[in-house]
C-alpha cells in the first residue's frame, strides 16, 4: 500500500506522526528497561524506582515485599507490598506463599491461612504449596487435611518423597492407610514407603 504524500502538508503530516509515534515506542521501551535494570539490584532506593516506573508489575512489588521482609525485617510494609502484587496478579502462587510467611511471623494465623488457601487455589499441584499447606495444617491439628496436601507433594516432587512419606508416617503410623489415601500409585512411591518400613 503506497500512501501519497504530495503535499508539503502530508509529508510533515507524516514526519511528524512517525517522530511521535518513535518517541512513544523508544519512552516506553527505555521505561521497562530502566525498571528491570533497578528491579536487579537488591537495594530498596532500586526497587522502589523500579516500582515506580513500572506500577502494573506485580514482580517488581514482589520483589519489593521480599527486599522489606527479609533484609530490613519490615513485615507490614512486606505484607503491603505483597497484596499489591497480588491485586495485579492474584494467580501466581508464590505471591501468596510470601504474604503467608509475613502473616506467620505477624501471629496472624487466621490471615495466613486465607493467603495459604489462595495460593492453593491459585496452584493446587504444586510441590511447594502443598508442602506448606500441609505444614501448616500440621501445626494447626487437622492430620486429615495435611495427609491429603502431602499425596500432592508425593505425586508431583520426587526430592521431597522421603521426607514426605516420614511425616505421614508420623502423622499416622498406620502402613494400610496411608497405602489407602494418601500413598499415590507410583512405583517409586511406593519402593521409598517399602523403604521407610524397613
Amino acid at each position: 500500500m503506497q500512501i501519497a504524500l504530495r503535499s508539503p502538508a502530508r509529508k510533515l503530516c507524516f514526519v511528524v506522526c512517525s517522530a511521535l509515534l518513535t518517541f512513544t515506542y523508544i519512552t516506553l521501551a527505555g521505561r521497562q528497561w530502566l525498571a528491570g535494570f533497578f528491579a536487579s539490584k537488591p537495594e530498596l532506593s532500586s526497587l522502589q524506582h523500579a516500582v515506580r516506573l513500572e506500577p502494573g508489575n506485580a514482580e517488581y512489588r514482589d520483589r519489593l515485599g521480599r527486599f522489606l521482609y527479609s533484609r530490613l525485617r519490615s513485615p507490614v510494609a512486606a505484607a503491603q507490598s505483597y497484596r499489591s502484587a497480588i491485586a495485579l496478579d492474584p494467580y501466581k502462587s508464590r505471591y501468596w506463599l510470601h504474604l503467608a510467611g509475613v502473616y506467620q511471623w505477624l501471629n496472624q494465623p487466621a490471615q495466613r491461612r486465607d493467603a495459604l488457601e489462595h495460593a492453593m487455589k491459585a496452584d493446587p499441584t504444586t510441590p511447594v504449596v502443598a508442602w506448606e499447606a500441609a505444614n501448616l495444617y500440621l501445626v494447626e491439628g487437622n492430620t486429615d487435611q495435611a495427609l491429603k496436601e502431602f499425596r500432592v507433594v508425593l505425586e508431583n516432587d520426587p526430592a521431597l518423597v522421603s521426607n514426605a512419606l516420614r511425616l505421614c508416617w508420623r502423622i499416622k503410623p498406620d502402613a494400610s492407610a496411608l497405602l489407602r489415601d494418601v500413598i499415590p500409585p507410583q512405583p517409586e512411591v511406593n519402593a521409598a514407603f517399602l523403604d521407610l518400613l524397613l
